[in-house]
């Protein structure tokens, strides 16, 4: 007996595997782009008038915790070549008078094709308002060093992940679904399907082929 995929009951579309995958991806991939996000502290970029460079040494007057051109001197940088002078500051201590370096600002020195991408000005966290130092942390000795995060519940996750997560925590509580990617598990991480640095959906190569790279027995 036949079947008529217009009988009443009978759904018009038969999904394949591969078909479910990529919705899957595709859906991660919209909840990964739609988390709302608010910048904490000074967003002042642009220079601030009537301020003189002071040397790293009057910066580390207050901020000791902080590494200057002595402890990183391949970059060839201290705390104004960022920050802009900082006499004004120095003198009221308000942040108000401090310019807060922005993501171009990185990328006067991390141009492409040594530490990032050409697209970040096209991704979904430049768009969203994101700047380089919300994820990595300048200060540190350590080459791209990321920020602190809370814990996040998963001890065996890999230290990029659990700072995905802090954001974008919607995805963190898919983890916890008795069917997830292994991300909690430490078995693949966040950027083992996205670039953090370009388009916020699946990385370069599509999704098929991506997909395909694990899920080689639904192909």
């Amino acid at each position: 007996m036949s079947h008529d995929c217009n009988e009443p009951g009978r759904s018009r579309w038969l999904p394949t595997k591969l078909s479910l995958l990529v919705a899957l991806a595709l859906v991660l991939g919209v909840a990964c782009a739609t988390v709302v996000w608010t910048p904490v502290g000074s967003r002042r970029t642009e220079p601030i008038v009537g301020a003189f460079p002071e040397g790293a040494e009057e910066c580390r007057v207050c901020h000791e915790d902080v590494h200057g051109q002595d402890a990183m001197p391949i970059y060839h940088a201290d705390c104004e070549s960022c920050h802009g002078g900082g006499s004004l500051h120095s003198e009221s201590e308000a942040i108000a008078d401090i310019r807060h370096p922005g993501s171009r600002d990185c990328l006067a020195c991390h141009t492409p094709g040594r530490d990032t991408h050409l697209q970040w000005g096209l991704g979904g966290h430049s768009e969203a308002g994101l700047i380089c130092s919300d994820c990595h942390d300048p200060h540190n000795g350590r080459r791209l060093s990321l920020r602190e995060f809370k814990r996040s519940g998963f001890p065996d996750m890999d230290a990029a992940s659990q700072l995905c997560i802090e954001c974008h925590s919607n995805v963190g509580a898919e983890l916890r679904y008795p069917s997830h990617h292994p991300v909690a598990e430490g078995g693949m991480t966040c950027t083992s399907c996205h670039d953090p640095h370009e388009d916020p959906r699946v990385i370069a190569g599509g999704a098929n082929q991506r997909c395909a790279g694990c899920h080689q027995d639904l192909m």
